[in-house]
């Protein structure tokens, strides 16, 4: 179903080099930080400010419900035809892990459930798995 794209996005992003310190710690709290904002971006239906963090890296870097993307204007425009066919989202994490990379790149990967309330009021909710 096109809507839970929304919950299947992946990325590598690279954590701002001003948010982040040598620590590992310092790194994995940056990178949730980023991560919250991104949620709540969703949440509110806002694509432009969901994509902030997530950068062109060069073709097959993004993935979404299953398909590869050629650039990130081609899943974010994925995700803004997604979020015209619900009302609300909500998702709630289960479990997250972060793979630190490098002291600017990291991998969250997380679980959880989503929830997403149609234009006739009918909700839909779905387990979800995403790596960013």
């Amino acid at each position: 179903m096109k809507i839970l794209s929304l919950c299947a996005l992946l990325t590598i992003f690279a954590v701002p080099a001003r948010a982040v310190d040598a620590s590992e710690d310092a790194i994995k709290k940056a990178v949730l930080e980023v991560h919250e904002r991104m949620s709540k971006a969703s949440e509110a239906g806002d694509t432009e400010k969901m994509f902030e963090s997530i950068y062109e890296l060069g073709p097959g870097t993004i993935i979404d419900d299953g398909v590869m993307r050629r650039t990130r204007e081609e899943a974010l425009d994925a995700v803004k035809r997604g979020l015209q066919s619900v009302t609300k989202v909500e998702g709630k994490y289960n479990r997250t892990h972060i793979t630190v990379l490098a002291p600017t790149v990291a991998l969250l990967a997380g679980e959880g459930v989503a929830t997403f309330v149609l234009p006739d009021g009918r909700s839909l909710t779905s387990r979800f798995a995403v790596s960013e």
